[in-house]
C-alpha cells in the first residue's frame, strides 16, 4: 500500500440500511414504510458509475471506507458508523430522518462502535494518520 492511501478495494459506495424481525425472511427501511422479502431480494438501480440501491433504504450518500458498524438503541433506534476517504461518521435515525455527524476528519484503519443500554455510545478510531486509538463517547444517544 503506497503511503497512507486506502486500497482500491475497501472503497465502497453509500450507505444502505435495511432490517429484518422474521430471522431474515422480510427486511425493511428504518422507518419501516418500504420493504422486500428474501425471495425478491433488494434490486440495485444499475446507475452509472456507481450502481445503488433504492433511496428508500439510503442512510449517506458517500464513499464508504473498510469497515461499517451498526447498532441499536434502547427504544429500537438504529445507528451506523462508517468510515470515508476524508472521515468517520455517525448516522443515526430519528424516527424521521437519518441525521450524520462526522466524529474524526480522517480516514480510519480500523473503526468500532458499542451502544450500551443506556443509550451512550462508545466509537474507537485508529486512523491512517497513526496517531494512535482515539476514543469518543455520547452519553446522549449520538446527539452529541
Amino acid at each position: 500500500m503506497p503511503g497512507n492511501e486506502p486500497q482500491r478495494g475497501a472503497v465502497g459506495y453509500n450507505v444502505f440500511y435495511a432490517r429484518s424481525k422474521d430471522q431474515g425472511q422480510t427486511w425493511t427501511n428504518a422507518s419501516g414504510a418500504s420493504s422486500f422479502s428474501k425471495e425478491e431480494e433488494l434490486k440495485q438501480n444499475q446507475g452509472l458509475p456507481n450502481p445503488s440501491y433504492p433511496s428508500e433504504f439510503l442512510v449517506k450518500k458517500v464513499d464508504t471506507y473498510g469497515r461499517t458498524c451498526v447498532g441499536q438503541l434502547s427504544k429500537g433506534q438504529a445507528v451506523v458508523l462508517h468510515g470515508s476517504l476524508s472521515a468517520v461518521v455517525f448516522s443515526r435515525w430519528t424516527g424521521d430522518k437519518w441525521v450524520s455527524t462526522h466524529i474524526a476528519d480522517s480516514a480510519p484503519l480500523s473503526i468500532a462502535m458499542e451502544v450500551l443500554s443506556t443509550d451512550q455510545i462508545v466509537v474507537y478510531v485508529n486512523s491512517v494518520k497513526f496517531d494512535g486509538i482515539t476514543e469518543y463517547v455520547s452519553s446522549n444517544a449520538g446527539e452529541t
